[in-house]
């Protein structure tokens, strides 16, 4: 029993795998899910970096069967491997460029000159914006959803995006009563120091109200909808925070509406109302 178990959770794992490699990853890259018994149980992810034959900086990731099944009792198995592959990535890219940056003899003893080196940062950079935008996805379902690898993956918004972000949340709000609140903006990495926002939440919530719903916006979501369907970015942005609230307020709560307060029925109802009387665009909501 033990061994089918094993068996039926490494399955898991290429399938989820496989599903993170094509949201995340160029169509063109390489990586292998593998098996280890060595000193625990457990399942690895080798990844062939684009310069690989050029530099001698490996990634190889591993994880405990024992660690994968204690977190399912809380979390998505595709959630713990999204946390723990880009957690691990970061640590050995941090590890490697500790050693470069303290050991005088880096060059020498890997062989590597300027070709070599700008190779290694490269593979560096690329592998390190992808797990970084993993762990966003691992900590917002909204990304996750809908991260697309063919864009940017974690691209700042440009002034412009902002401003519609800002305005159609306004109309939203003024057009159901919800309270207009200050939009919170979020930044990843080095866009930190740069004041560039890359996550945009702004929060739909009635005044005095007892449920806050919270939505996520990333630039990559609105770059996919204006490329693939063709949609103005003020359609996109629209259409993203539609759908996101209608998630939202039919995953608000489980709980019979016979068993809640009076109250909260009542505002339960009312924002399920709402969510399903949304306008289809923006244009029907400006009028």
């Amino acid at each position: 029993m033990p061994m089918k178990t094993s068996i039926s959770l490494f399955q898991d794992v290429k399938e989820n795998w496989k599903i993170i490699q094509a949201k995340y990853f160029p169509i063109n890259f390489n990586s292998e899910v593998f098996s280890f018994t060595d000193v625990s149980e457990g399942f690895g992810i080798e990844f062939t970096l684009p310069n690989s034959h050029i530099h001698h900086f490996f990634i190889n990731v591993k994880i405990t069967q024992r660690k994968l099944l204690t977190c399912q009792r809380k979390y998505s198995l595709h959630r713990i491997i999204l946390l723990e592959v880009a957690k691990s990535i970061i640590y050995q890219i941090g590890n490697y460029q500790i050693d470069e940056a303290i050991d005088p003899k880096f060059c020498q003893i890997n062989h590597y000159g300027s070709f070599e080196l700008n190779c290694l940062h490269t593979d560096e950079d690329f592998i390190l914006e992808i797990a970084q935008a993993m762990a966003v996805g691992a900590k917002f379902s909204e990304y996750d959803q809908n991260v697309d690898a063919r864009f940017k993956l974690l691209e700042p918004f440009n002034n412009h995006q902002l401003f519609l972000i800002k305005e159609i949340y306004r109309r939203i709000a003024e057009k159901f009563n919800f309270v207009v609140k200050d939009l919170i903006l979020g930044s990843f990495y080095k866009e930190m120091q740069l004041q560039k926002y890359q996550m945009a939440t702004l929060s739909l919530q009635f005044k005095n109200g007892i449920n806050s719903i919270n939505i996520n916006i990333f630039r990559n979501q609105i770059q996919k909808l204006v490329r693939n369907y063709e949609m103005d970015e003020d359609q996109a942005i629209y259409f993203i925070i539609k759908n996101f609230f209608k998630q939202r307020v039919l995953n608000l709560d489980t709980t019979p509406l016979a068993n809640r307060e009076c109250k909260e029925k009542e505002e339960s109802n009312v924002l399920i109302k709402i969510a399903n009387n949304f306008p289809n665009n923006f244009f029907e909501l400006m009028n």
